[in-house]
């Protein structure tokens, strides 16, 4: 997608969002929230989505981001003086995670749980505008609908249905490594006297290997494969128990009240999962770079989970659904609005 320069473009927030193989889908999707609750709030968007050099080759195309009332930037792949050259042409939002240097910004948004931990006011100090903790997560509105119906455990039953997730490109092949633990997973639910669980594995719309993938989980018994379905909240109301990368899933997992054990794909997902586990609110089966150590860790978890009992697996359900409201999206559409729209 390409920007445009109409007349109208000042009363529009122009967004730059990462997507593809490199960076995979998670920016997209909750800029996409983030546009769709500001359009509630009357304020129109253009997203672009950028490719492997971040809005450093949209700068290079020769786009301007002049004619916006402001820009939202959500991108790993930006450098420092593409951000300063946006900042130059409107006000400048920045979507962060790890803090790694003073963005040229106006606005900074960190949702993690984390966030309120880390020296932002030291940082800013100039009047920028932080929008920092799990009040600002951008949950799709399908999860904020339904995550008060999805309740867990409640009829005394154990966990049945198992999403593994890859994340959005799978680059360490995480999902070859929970296929070929399924059967040693089994065994542990079955060793506790627990009824086997059947595997769901969710593939992202850029996972290189999909079809690779099918064939093997097809030899396993109960396992299925799902690939970028639709209606992810749904997927999830029909699981148990989770494992997934400390990415964007995680929290709409939480939303909808799925015990998760978390994992490691990139550097910038470490301080999430920690995060999560050191508050006992997750377990944590390690960096799927590291792939034995990743396997190990995922049998020790699950070994953990098939010897919980029904009303220990309830009680965490809920207080993963009570991390936050799932108004986080309304809530930065709001503050965009009035601060650049109004």
């Amino acid at each position: 997608m390409t920007a445009g320069n109409g007349n109208g473009s000042k009363k529009k927030l122009l967004i730059l969002a990462d997507a593809g193989k490199k960076a995979g889908s998670g920016h997209m999707m909750r800029c996409r929230t983030i546009a769709g609750e500001l359009e509630q709030a009357g304020v129109l968007s253009e997203l672009v989505l950028l490719g492997e050099n971040g809005a450093d080759s949209w700068l290079e195309e020769g786009h301007d981001a002049a004619p916006y009332g402001a820009v939202l930037l959500d991108s790993y792949l930006t450098s420092y003086g593409a951000m300063a050259g946006l900042a130059k042409m409107t006000k400048l939002i920045c979507m962060d995670d790890t803090l790694p240097y003073r963005y040229p910004a106006d606005m900074i948004i960190n949702y993690n749980i984390y966030a309120q931990e880390m020296p932002y006011t030291d940082v800013y100090t100039d009047g920028e505008k932080l929008l920092l903790g799990s009040r600002y997560v951008p949950l799709r509105p399908a999860f904020r609908q339904r995550k008060e119906s999805a309740e867990r455990f409640a009829d005394g039953s154990h966990i049945k249905n198992i999403l593994l997730s890859t994340g959005g490109t799978d680059p360490v092949r995480a999902g070859d490594m929970m296929l070929e633990m399924v059967p040693e997973l089994s065994r542990i639910f079955e060793a506790e006297g627990r009824e086997v669980p059947e595997y769901i594995l969710l593939l992202g719309a850029f996972h290189p290997a999909a079809e690779e993938l099918r064939e093997k989980a097809a030899a396993l018994p109960g396992v299925s494969v799902i690939q970028n379905t639709e209606d992810m909240a749904g997927l999830m109301a029909k699981c148990d128990l989770a494992v997934s990368a400390a990415g964007s899933t995680l929290w709409e997992l939480c939303a909808m009240g799925v015990p998760v054990i978390t994992y490691v794909l990139a550097d910038n997902q470490i301080r999430n999962s920690m995060a999560f586990t050191d508050r006992r609110l997750t377990l944590y089966a390690g960096d799927a770079r590291l792939k034995s150590g990743f396997k190990k860790g995922l049998a020790d978890a699950f070994a953990v989970c098939a010897s919980m009992e029904p009303e220990d697996l309830a009680r965490w359900s809920v207080r993963l659904k009570d991390l936050n409201d799932g108004m986080g999206a309304v809530r930065i559409a709001g503050v965009i609005a009035k601060e650049y729209f109004s």
